[in-house]
């Protein structure tokens, strides 16, 4: 506001133009994102159509403010198989969040789940006999994987090394760093 304050504080709506809320616009979303920018020139010309109802602005000005271009981000990228064995190669195999992660991504990896469907797996999502994954997607959607073997050596690894889950709720406990 400061564009079209006064010394004495009141405001001096008859300087604001087109050009003026266009180069406020700019200033006020830089270094935001498409959809923060979006939103803030809505508002802006929301403010301009009231201030134009109560006959501070000229009718139309609103009508005049720039919409920033809208960037769809898409689907992340999935990794290569060199970055793929890359993470992998830098697991600790050592300790019990090496495994854990490594059993995490194999399965990310192989199974094609997201992170959060695989921070979500609980012990009674899992059914040794079938073998399969009981796995809650988006939306509270679930569904059933079959892991290959590479995935269930992983997971049994981490299962079995040296833990005791019986008073276990989760597969994955979380890992904090140092």
């Amino acid at each position: 506001m400061e564009l079209i304050e006064e010394r004495s504080g009141d405001l001096d709506w008859e300087r604001v133009d087109v050009a003026m809320a266009n180069d406020f616009l700019v200033r006020a979303v830089a270094g935001y994102s498409s959809s923060t920018a979006q939103c803030t020139a809505a508002l802006l010309r929301g403010l301009l159509t009231w201030a134009a109802g109560n006959g501070w602005v000229k009718r139309g000005t609103a009508f005049g403010v720039l919409s920033p271009r809208r960037i769809h981000s898409g689907l992340p990228k999935a990794l290569s198989v060199g970055g793929v064995a890359a993470l992998k190669g830098a697991v600790d195999l050592a300790s019990p969040t090496g495994s854990r992660d490594m059993a995490v991504i194999v399965m990310l990896a192989r199974l094609g789940a997201r992170a959060g469907e695989i921070a979500g797996l609980t012990l009674e999502d899992v059914n040794w006999r079938e073998p399969s994954l009981r796995v809650v997607g988006k939306g509270a959607s679930s569904f059933c994987l079959c892991p290959l073997m590479l995935v269930r050596r992983w997971w049994a690894a981490y299962e079995s090394d040296g833990r005791s889950l019986a008073n276990e709720v989760f597969s994955f406990v979380p890992c904090h760093p140092l």
